[in-house]
């Protein structure tokens, strides 16, 4: 039995694909534009608009109201509100909101009836009322409903309402409608149509007995003409039965020929491919009229014997129409599924249903095809990676390692901090920064990679240095000493027991060099501020000005993604621990990694190291927040982080083709963030001449890895 006050709730996946467009539209309610001619809706979501009336109706809607008419305006208001956040719909104008009303009218009318039908499904109370309909979630409004449609009451009004009286219509003359002596004009009309019917059968009856079988006198008076006629009827019967039987014999194949006709010219009309279907129709009604224009049995006359003869011809016929009438009826039995429309409807119905769960296999398919391709490295990069530290090998007093220079803990320079393994990815960062860049010779990029690509890393910027004067430091992971499983908790948790049964643990992208983003202050102790870049955005304008943005104490400059109910701190963090919820607001705006401004002297100041050391220790189990590296940051930089203009950062071109180009070339960094990086062949192609236009084509190795950018 469902809980008594339990509300109408939406069901997890209702509105999901309604909601992804919204997020698609940029958090905007879906345009939906209304005729004022006659109240249609154009425009491509007005399928969405129906689908969403009808999910107003059925949660808001009051289940003891039985006529729209009768439903409060505030709750007529509470469903345009609601509609109103996800379409946009102007109110003021009358048309719009006739026709949405009419809709939501409609709507409700057809959820009461099918409430009816559901409740007829049982055939006692007691069952019904264990059975709600799955759209009324409180057991006291479906009570209500059984006991309302049960009623004497509710019938009688459905009668009143369905049956139109032509008796009681003449007696009211002018008087109205069918009011309140509704029930005294049924009984009344009942009475009197029982009372004629008996009349007739009497009559009949009367007729019958005083009809006289014997053959009339020539002195007797002429009958009248009543009784007359229905005397020549028995007559008719008693002389001549085979004339009844031929006739019935007749109707049979005059009522298959009919029939047989309305299938072949329903096939005709529908024009479908069966030729042969339709001769064989076609020869049916040939020989069925054949059939029914045999001449029939000779009437004999009065005084003679009646022979066989007349009556082996009528069994014959009767056999024919018989063989005709089962072949029509097996033909008609196998093509019934061509010209019945429920058949089709249900069939229709069938295929749909195997269609879509094909569709939901090959999107789950997709899904896990694109992470793999999104997860595996490249052959082209391989190669180019293969390529670089060959030439290392080949070539060792060209690579060489130099001193570091001043100018890389100089504060009055921008300082850029990437961390990444993939080497053509971070060329396109730096190129993208230092040719849009005004000053190029005051940019500084901190390159850090894994110990494994780091000499690759060195020998480009090696073989192609900067222009514009610009500098790049690259380094590993392991040249930062302090970096150790006594210090970082991620290490000391991938080395500890518990590494085998954490999954994300287990995940090889989930390694140190993700988590350098929280240790900038010990990495560039000299520095006060620093710009974070992932290896996967591109700089289109000069972010100069990022240094000189008051950022108000804070120690983040980040982009915010929140809008409405989407990118709160409510989907990534695991509010159902209590720890959580007693520190953190669900619905605290998310922001975005990717291209962020730290003030590393606010940083020190507020000891966010220390403050992610202590929530990463606590979600040593993994149940704390979802994977990723975005909500460690959103906890250690809460209350922290100031948000940024969008256009400093516009993100999704790897996982959203409708993002508008006019957004693209106002931006100041794009970010590739998604399963389709720009350097994978599963890349949005629209996109993809943003990334590849800095691209290093003229790199030897570039050639030779054949890149196919």
């Amino acid at each position: 039995m469902v809980a008594p006050n339990k509300r109408n709730v939406r069901g997890k996946t209702r509105g999901v694909i309604l909601d992804k467009l919204i997020e698609a539209n940029g958090g905007k309610p879906l345009p939906i534009t209304i005729k004022p001619s006659d109240g249609k809706q154009i425009g491509k979501y007005y399928e969405k608009l129906s689908n969403e009336i009808g999910l107003t109706v059925r949660q808001h809607a009051l289940v003891k109201v039985e006529k729209w008419k009768q439903m409060p305006r505030a709750e007529i208001n509470t469903m345009f509100d609601r509609i109103k956040e996800k379409f946009a719909l102007d109110l003021t104008q009358e048309h719009v909101k006739k026709s949405l009303e009419k809709q939501l009218s409609d709507r409700f009318r057809n959820w009461r009836c099918d409430l009816q039908k559901h409740f007829k499904k049982f055939p006692t109370m007691v069952e019904a009322k264990r059975n709600p309909h799955k759209s009324v979630s409180n057991q006291e409004d479906w009570d209500y409903l059984c006991d309302r449609f049960s009623s004497e009451e509710f019938k009688i009004g459905r009668f009143a309402v369905g049956v139109v009286n032509p008796m009681a219509v003449a007696a009211r003359g002018g008087r109205g409608s069918f009011g309140g002596g509704g029930l005294r004009n049924i009984v009344s009309y009942r009475i009197f149509a029982s009372a004629l019917f008996t009349i007739l059968f009497i009559a009949t009856i009367s007729v019958l007995l005083n009809t006289n079988p014997a053959p009339p006198s020539h002195d007797s008076v002429i009958p009248s003409s009543g009784n007359a006629y229905m005397q020549r009827t028995f007559l008719a019967l008693k002389s001549d039965p085979l004339r009844t039987r031929l006739d019935l014999i007749h109707k049979q194949a005059n009522d298959h020929i009919t029939l047989v006709n309305a299938y072949a010219a329903y096939a005709r009309k529908l024009k479908l491919d069966i030729s042969r279907q339709l001769r064989m129709f076609d020869d049916l009604a040939r020989n069925f009229s054949d059939l029914a224009a045999r001449p029939g049995p000779r009437t004999a006359p009065e005084d003679e014997v009646e022979g066989t003869g007349d009556e082996d011809l009528v069994r014959q016929l009767e056999k024919e129409v018989k063989d005709r009438v089962k072949i029509a009826r097996l033909m008609i039995a196998e093509s019934k599924e061509s010209y019945d429309n429920q058949i089709k409807i249900q069939k229709l119905k069938d295929t749909i249903f195997s269609v879509n769960e094909l569709l939901v296999k090959a999107k789950k398919n997709g899904q896990v095809a694109s992470l793999i391709a999104a997860k595996s490295i490249p052959k082209s990069l391989h190669c180019l990676a293969m390529r670089l530290v060959e030439e290392r090998i080949a070539h060792p007093d060209k690579y060489t390692e130099e001193e570091d220079s001043a100018e890389f803990e100089d504060p009055s320079l921008y300082h850029y901090a990437i961390f990444s393994n993939n080497v053509i990815a971070v060329s396109v960062v730096v190129n993208s920064a230092v040719k849009n860049a005004q000053e190029p010779w005051k940019h500084v990029f901190h390159v850090v990679s894994d110990r494994m690509n780091v000499a690759a890393m060195k020998v480009w910027f090696k073989m192609r240095p900067v222009g514009g004067g610009a500098r790049v430091e690259v380094k590993a992971v392991e040249d930062y000493a302090f970096l150790n499983s006594s210090y970082v908790p991620v290490l000391r948790q991938m080395e500890s027991a518990n590494y085998g049964d954490n999954a994300k643990l287990r995940n090889p992208n989930y390694s140190l060099l993700n988590h350098l983003r929280f240790y900038l202050p010990e990495m560039y102790p000299k520095l006060h501020r620093i710009l974070f870049l992932d290896d996967d955005v591109v700089v289109q304008k000069d972010l100069s000005a990022l240094w000189r943005i008051d950022l108000d104490g804070k120690v983040n400059g980040a982009v915010e993604t929140c809008f409405g109910s989407f990118h709160r701190y409510a989907h990534y963090l695991n509010f159902s621990n209590s720890v959580i919820r007693e520190k953190f607001n669900p619905k605290a705006c998310a922001w975005a990694y990717g291209m962020n401004i730290f003030d590393l002297d606010a940083w020190r100041r507020e000891k966010c190291t220390d403050q992610y050391h202590y929530w990463q220790n606590l979600n040593e189990d993994g149940t704390l927040w979802k994977s990723g590296m975005l909500p460690p940051g959103l906890i250690t930089f809460y209350s922290t982080t100031k948000s940024l203009d969008k256009s400093w950062h516009v993100l999704g071109l790897g996982y959203n083709p409708s993002i508008s180009m006019d957004e693209i070339n106002h931006a100041a960094v794009i970010h590739f963030n998604g399963n389709m990086k720009p350097w994978l062949d599963i890349a949005i192609n629209q996109f993809k001449n943003l990334w590849t236009k800095y691209v290093d084509n003229d790199m030897e190795f570039v050639q030779v890895c054949n890149f196919g950018l």
